[in-house]
């Protein structure tokens, strides 16, 4: 009897863990963002987690813009640009994916228009951050932030994914130091689905496009001028 006394709370607290672990585990509705082809990452197939096999993984910063994404940057916003949205579930298609486009001031000020393939045009922002159709993400809380767009791209299979391309129109003389964009999506388990999405992107798996700021471009060619005279001095050795 004695025995029996010490092994309940143990299996009370396994028990009780196994409540909180398990809804985690027993969907893995989540999808992910790349910012290459995921086929060509190592370890595919399967899918691998973007973090940190995506080669333009970002952790943990003070953008929460940037923070735990695929940042993609880029000097011309004129040239189309491609991201990829993969369905991590293990067993459910993913119905009706959503992308969500979020766009800053500077942003919102340069762009005229943005194609989305498949999907087709985005309509008008939505500044009502009310709205913001996912839980809140701390780009809706920035002091820069503007609205978002959805646009539906279609199905994703369990296991696969989709290459969505971006086209974005500017405006005459654009500002776009700055400027950035920032992607989301979410979907449903179910293809008649009548209640919220249930298959989306973790916070750790956005993507977000963004134009260098000066410092930036500085310092990333001064690290490259920095390796470049290292390595002629090494071979002078």
């Amino acid at each position: 009897m004695n025995k029996l006394f010490k092994v309940t709370p143990l299996i009370a607290a396994v028990l009780l863990m196994t409540l909180f672990v398990a809804p985690v585990f027993a969907t893995g509705a989540h999808l992910w963002f790349y910012s290459v082809d995921p086929s060509t990452i190592a370890g595919y197939p399967p899918l691998v987690n973007p973090e940190p096999n995506d080669p333009n993984y970002v952790g943990v910063t003070s953008d929460p813009w940037t923070t735990e994404s695929v940042v993609m940057v880029s000097g011309d916003w004129d040239t189309p640009f491609s991201l990829w949205i993969a369905n991590a579930d293990p067993q459910d298609d993913c119905y009706s994916t959503t992308l969500v486009i979020s766009v800053n001031d500077v942003a919102a000020a340069a762009i005229a228009g943005i194609t989305v393939t498949p999907g087709g045009a985005v309509p008008a922002w939505d500044t009502v951050v009310a709205n913001f159709p996912l839980p809140p993400h701390g780009i809706s809380n920035s002091a820069e932030y503007y609205g978002f767009a959805e646009i539906i791209v279609g199905n994703i299979a369990s296991g696969s994914y989709m290459q969505i391309t971006i086209d974005i129109a500017l405006n005459a003389d654009p500002v776009l130091d700055e400027a950035k964009i920032h992607f989301d999506a979410y979907g449903w388990s179910e293809r008649d689905h009548t209640g919220g999405y249930d298959i989306f992107n973790p916070f750790s798996h956005d993507s977000t496009f963004v134009i260098p700021e000066v410092a930036t471009i500085f310092a990333a060619g001064s690290s490259l001028i920095a390796l470049g005279t290292y390595a002629y001095k090494r071979r002078k050795r």
